[in-house]
């Protein structure tokens, strides 16, 4: 076996711990079909730190060898996030065997969307209910806090998220927005209405990790 088919550690920071489970689950279904065996992911679990931070803290890493590669992961909601932390078409360098990258459009999406790390599944997926009749709800899906077609409203419209925390029921108030934890937990155990999920969203951000892992070990950090 060739040093370059064998088995890679590369150390993930993302933005959301939510983020963590979603790539865990994304690459098991890889790892199922034959695809990325070469790449094993050490989540970073423990660090949930947003944009401004995790760059900040990328920068930092960046300053001594690093043990592992290691690569940052960014959504592309916030541009001067974006222009800082992207690749253009790939991991970015930033020495020691450091790496960024923003996550790619895939091509169920349109070039140039504003995307979260849950804008990697299908709208079919992520308008699937759980038990207690929640799903994720898109900022995109209400106009001026009213939802477009569902008896839902979005209190919290001015945040500017991608996916709203709240979508609050007219007559009762009840919440039916699923948060984003539950959403990847749910994602994880794949159970109910949450088996069968699509993740071929996710393979440009695996494809720009086998190339972070490729320049590790080649050297070109």
């Amino acid at each position: 076996m060739k040093a370059n088919d064998s088995v890679t550690d590369v150390r993930i920071f993302c933005e959301g711990k939510s983020d963590y489970s979603h790539l865990d689950a994304a690459l098991k279904s890889f790892h199922a079909r034959g695809q990325f065996r070469e790449l094993r992911l050490d989540l970073q679990r423990h660090v949930d730190r947003g944009g401004d931070k995790l760059l900040e803290h990328c920068r930092t890493l960046a300053l001594t060898p690093a043990p592992l590669p290691t690569v940052f992961v960014f959504d592309s909601d916030v541009a001067e996030i974006v222009k800082k932390a992207d690749g253009e078409g790939g991991p970015k360098g930033w020495g020691n065997g450091v790496f960024s990258l923003v996550i790619p459009v895939p091509p169920f999406r349109t070039p140039g969307e504003r995307l979260c790390i849950e804008l990697l599944y299908p709208d079919d997926d992520l308008r699937r209910v759980d038990p207690a009749g929640r799903r994720i709800y898109l900022r995109s899906e209400f106009e001026d806090g009213k939802h477009k077609s569902e008896p839902v409203y979005c209190p919290d419209f001015a945040k500017n998220t991608l996916v709203v925390s709240q979508a609050l029921d007219w007559g009762s108030r009840e919440n039916r927005a699923l948060t984003k934890v539950d959403f990847a937990r749910h994602i994880l155990l794949a159970q109910g209405a949450f088996s069968g999920i699509t993740f071929e969203g996710f393979r440009g951000v695996f494809e720009y990790l086998m190339s972070a892992r490729e320049r590790w070990l080649t050297g070109n950090l």
